[in-house]
């Protein structure tokens, strides 16, 4: 049994909705070759209007939406040192 799910030809048509973000980047470069950046984040994001998704063929319609997402991201950065002769 497989489930697929993906949203109608029309649901960006339909779905009408804003966000808004905020995050706060901070990098640290610990060596010639290695550097860590931290990032939390707050994102809003509102949907105004029904939208309609497929779920395995049937059909959902889902009305309005809120959601706010909170977060800490934290990438790890690898440089390569080429030698020129």
């Amino acid at each position: 049994m497989t489930t697929q799910m993906c949203a109608s030809r029309d649901v960006s048509k339909s779905a009408k909705g804003w966000s808004v973000g905020i995050g706060l980047n901070v990098g640290k470069q610990l060596t010639d070759s290695v550097g860590l950046e931290f990032d939390p984040y707050y994102r809003h994001k509102t949907i105004c209007k029904p939208r309609e998704i497929v779920l395995d063929g049937d059909k959902t319609k889902m009305g309005r939406s809120k959601s706010n997402e909170y977060g800490f991201r934290v990438t790890a950065t690898f440089y390569s040192q080429l030698k020129s002769k």
